[in-house]
């Protein structure tokens, strides 16, 4: 039985904010509609789709996590949890008949760029019954998001333990938490946000941290927008873009925060002061020393309060840094011998950020591994794209993430861009292009080279640096103006275009 094969000329990984975002555009700005979007899920959403733990919520305001030709006038606050991100990707999708073009449970294997066609070969594998296809594209591009697939969890004694045991990224919403010992493994943006969003049902929460974090006041967190205002927001002209300018602008002034000069650590400094002074005035003092980095302030994204220092002071709650080191049948044992019952572990550990689950072969059969080693660690030119691997491009990629501002702004400005350089190939004038060799090897020193004067430097285990090598592959080092301009204004002798 001959293997079934398909084709479109433009073909998709991955259906969040990247995937949805860059199938609208190729159909606003190109009227182009040949692509298809393979999601390996049974519905669309990509980080807001796989991370449904109780009290999960965006930390960047909505006005700004949102794509800017797709504004949002129904959000009901300031900081929107997830099930309305969802709902507002699932619009846009809807809006811009995106649907028609989406294959759900679809794997995505592998593929291999073959220079007689000028095309990729995606290797494709149908998630209900296990049967693998063949798809032909002549341009590839990767919107896998970052925080999808979780860190591993493995302990002594796991397979022991009576209870259950889920990361929070793979959480189900039958698990019941009534009158339960929940222990809460990880203390950074998703643990914060999940003990708070528990302590009312669960009978104990005891809560493992290992670095503190920075936590400041979530601003007019109990706020709601009202009905007058969503309508202010939908028929008042360009108020929903004013307001995401100034928040913009807003954002963008803290980001000299991040510099190691001597100005940057004063305004880092004073931060710093009002995040201690938020935790001795809320938290209990028995846990003060807990909640007080040593690290400079940027190092580590800081974490907006979603009330999690308020339900330190309830009975049920405990927070310790013990280590764990094994589990037994009813808990959790710590390095000190003490014992902590659980009946559901929750792990919090967050994700394999950056990590591409997927086997890439360029030009010359090079593999994106390969290519990778060659330079040093993960990257890509703009973030996007890499030499040897013509037609394909990453969305969400290497140092495309702010410590400051919304991710969707980067996502979308690398949107324009891969637009701008595709469209001779869509448009059949050419039949590749890829960026040039000494392009990509300049653009990495720049950037690596301007990380080392950044805070990210700073030794505090974060996951935006490879802990072996030292190699940030997750943090733009300049302003999002920098990324807007280059962006939309590419230098286009950086790249080649082949006929």
């Amino acid at each position: 039985m001959a293997q079934r094969k398909s084709y479109s000329t433009v073909a998709i990984i991955g259906s969040g904010f990247g995937g949805i975002g860059i199938g609208c555009q190729l159909k606003r700005k190109l009227n182009f509609n040949d692509f298809i979007i393979f999601e390996r899920s049974p519905m669309l959403g990509g980080t807001w789709r796989s991370n449904t733990y109780p009290g999960c919520g965006v930390d960047v305001p909505a006005v700004l996590y949102s794509l800017s030709f797709a504004p949002n006038p129904n959000f009901s606050r300031l900081f929107p949890d997830q099930s309305e991100i969802l709902l507002y990707l699932e619009k846009v999708t809807e809006d811009f008949g995106i649907s028609p073009h989406i294959q759900y449970e679809t794997l995505w294997e592998s593929a291999h760029w073959e220079e007689k066609t000028k095309t990729w070969i995606l290797k494709m594998k149908d998630a209900q019954n296990e049967t693998t296809f063949e798809h032909e594209c002549k341009i590839l591009i990767s919107a896998i998001g970052r925080l999808v697939i979780p860190n591993s969890f493995k302990i002594e004694g796991q397979d022991e333990f009576s209870g259950e045991i889920v990361h929070s990224a793979e959480w189900r919403s039958d698990i019941d938490l009534k009158n339960k010992e929940v222990v809460v493994i990880g203390n950074g943006c998703s643990g914060s946000q999940i003990v708070p969003a528990i302590v009312n049902q669960a009978k104990n929460v005891y809560h493992f941290m290992r670095t503190p974090q920075y936590y400041v006041p979530k601003p007019l967190d109990r706020w709601r927008f009202s009905n007058t205002l969503k309508w202010m927001f939908k028929y008042v002209p360009f108020l929903l873009v004013f307001l995401r300018t100034l928040m913009f602008v807003y954002l963008e002034s803290s980001l000299k925060q991040f510099s190691l000069d001597v100005s940057a650590e004063r305004q880092r400094r004073k931060v710093q002061a009002k995040s201690r002074k938020y935790i001795q005035k809320k938290a209990p003092s028995r846990y003060w020393k807990l909640l007080t980095p040593e690290y400079a302030l940027g190092c580590k994204r800081k974490i907006l309060d979603p009330g999690y220092i308020d339900c330190l002071h309830r009975s049920n709650v405990l927070l310790t840094n013990e280590r764990i080191t094994s589990l037994n049948r009813k808990g959790v044992v710590t390095e000190s011998g003490k014992h902590y019952p659980a009946n559901l572990i929750i792990v919090a550990n967050g994700f394999r950020t950056f990590h591409y689950p997927m086997t890439v072969t360029g030009r010359e059969k090079r593999t994106l591994s390969e290519h990778w080693s060659s330079f040093g660690g993960m990257e890509a030119y703009r973030s996007t794209a890499m030499t040897h691997f013509p037609n394909f491009f990453l969305l969400s990629g290497p140092n495309s993430v702010s410590g400051h501002s919304s991710s969707v702004f980067s996502i979308e400005h690398t949107i324009n861009l891969i637009l701008k350089v595709i469209k001779p190939v869509l448009k059949a004038t050419a039949s590749e292009v890829e960026v040039r060799e000494e392009a990509e090897r300049e653009w990495v020193e720049r950037v690596q080279g301007a990380l080392r004067e950044r805070v990210y430097a700073d030794n505090c285990d974060t996951y935006y640096v490879d802990q072996k090598t030292g190699w940030n592959f997750t943090n733009y080092p300049w302003s999002w103006y920098h990324f807007w301009w280059h962006s939309n204004f590419p230098n286009m002798r950086d790249w080649i275009f082949g006929t």
